[in-house]
């Protein structure tokens, strides 16, 4: 979506580095995916 972008001029934005293995699961097919390879492990 477009969050970030509405945001940012109206309040101060921030990030931070997610360590380790991490999957966006924004949509169904993503999702899908990460479930995939999940339960490979």
């Amino acid at each position: 979506g477009r969050l970030v972008q509405w945001l940012y001029p109206r309040t101060p934005v921030y990030t931070w580095t997610v360590p380790g293995l991490w999957y966006d699961i924004g949509s169904k097919e993503t999702l899908e995916e990460a479930n995939r390879i999940f339960a490979r492990r």
